[in-house]
């Protein structure tokens, strides 16, 4: 079979160091050989795609959104930046909405992923037609099915109709810690360690989640008694209280944890768990900043997600890098740019197969322009500016095209 051979001013490696005039052949969907042009490997009848100055590099992993919700979009800002009432109407909304409505914005939100060079979505949902609607798009998308059940009583049923792995469902993802018992908690955290699923749980993420858990009062507290009885008899941080009720799994996904400290994130390390931070979203709800220098050092796989489309904010991971940067200058632009392709590749097990353009590793490739002409000038081009997605190829298939111009399989050069 023969292959196509892209040609770019810059390729972007796993060890985040830089090729220029760098070549990435592609082969069955896979990434066959990557080099220098003069060097990668090439056969006659091979396509030669020319892509001038462009870079490029992996495509893009949201860590975590919640693809149904962007049926809210514009609809519920006025109840910022409440927390507590914008998690309640969004949740809301979205079960209430049209069937048909939520599957369009669905569809929506994956294709404005991919515009933004996004090829793999770690979605939480909650209906049950929600995965239906991935179906024909190009994205990767990995359905992460949120327990939140209303009663005591609906706990048990939630977690016994956990089944196996399917193309459907990746994993299971309790809303937050109050979503179920400690003991059910671990019986999920063995049924989905058993059965190799993905789990994911809100932790630490609000003031109004810290007086729940230490002082029985707030908010959440109120909302989650008003129908049942605070499921954790113990006062203590909502991380301190997961670490010591043992039901986190190991490499389990926690959301935001906003209210963390060191000594938990070291806890979670041990754990191999990771922490998907959603920067522009925490910023609107005035949220505490997440200690990301002590995650690092402690050694927490740290990637970035997009949340949910609350305000102006669109399925952009460029603009979620930015603001991280931000709060956070003294991290190098090569560690940030891991939160978006290796490390969530880790957390959802896939790093052997996506995360990086390395040999025998699936062809999802992003490509972009920069003007810099220097390694340490175009990694933090990337982070700090809005760079013009060009080309987005997932699975070696060519989705997007901002050229106007599609590389026929022709065996011959093709120049953008």
């Amino acid at each position: 079979m023969s292959a196509v051979v892209y040609f770019a001013r810059w390729v972007l490696l796993s060890d985040m160091s830089l090729v220029e005039n760098g070549a990435v052949a592609v082969e069955d969907g896979r990434i066959a050989d990557i080099a220098q042009r003069g060097t990668v490997r090439r056969r006659p009848g091979d396509t030669i795609v020319n892509l001038g100055d462009m870079l490029l590099m992996p495509g893009l992993i949201n860590a975590h959104t919640h693809l149904e919700e962007g049926v809210t979009r514009g609809q519920i800002d006025n109840l910022l930046p409440d927390p507590v009432a914008i998690i309640t109407a969004r949740r809301d909304a979205a079960m209430a909405a049209e069937s048909e409505a939520v599957a369009i914005a669905v569809k929506l939100g994956i294709r404005e992923s991919l515009s933004n060079g996004i090829t793999t979505i770690a979605d939480t949902f909650r209906r049950g037609t929600t995965p239906k609607a991935y179906v024909g798009e190009r994205a990767r998308v990995l359905a992460m099915r949120e327990i939140d059940p209303l009663i005591p009583t609906d706990e048990s049923a939630a977690i016994s109709e956990t089944p196996e792995k399917t193309d459907e469902i990746s994993g299971y993802s309790p809303y937050a810690l109050w979503s179920l018992s400690p003991s059910h908690h671990r019986v999920l955290s063995r049924i989905v360690s058993q059965k190799k699923l993905l789990w994911s749980c809100h932790i630490a993420q609000t003031p109004d989640e810290l007086m729940a858990f230490g002082e029985h009062c707030g908010a959440i507290y109120d909302e989650v008694t008003a129908r049942k009885s605070w499921p954790f008899h113990t006062k203590g941080a909502p991380l301190h209280t997961a670490i010591k009720e043992n039901v986190i799994p190991n490499n389990g996904i926690l959301l935001h944890c906003s209210y963390a400290d060191g000594s938990e994130l070291s806890l979670l390390a041990t754990r191999h768990a990771s922490v998907v931070l959603c920067p522009q979203y925490s910023g609107l709800m005035s949220l505490r900043e997440f200690p990301l220098e002590t995650a690092l050092y402690r050694g927490v796989n740290v990637c970035i997600g997009t949340e949910a489309p609350v305000g102006q904010f669109s399925a952009d991971l460029f603009d979620e890098l930015y603001t991280m940067r931000c709060t956070n200058p003294q991290i190098p632009a090569a560690e940030l740019l891991k939160c978006v392709t290796i490390n969530p590749a880790k957390a959802l097990r896939m790093d052997s197969d996506i995360g990086s353009l390395e040999i025998g590793k699936a062809a999802d490739i992003v490509g972009l322009m920069v003007g810099s002409t220097t390694i340490e000038n175009i990694l933090e081009e990337i982070v700090m500016e809005q760079p013009k997605v060009g080309l987005v190829i997932v699975a070696g298939e060519l989705v997007l095209n901002a050229f106007g111009k599609t590389p026929t399989m022709e065996r011959n050069e093709y120049t953008m």
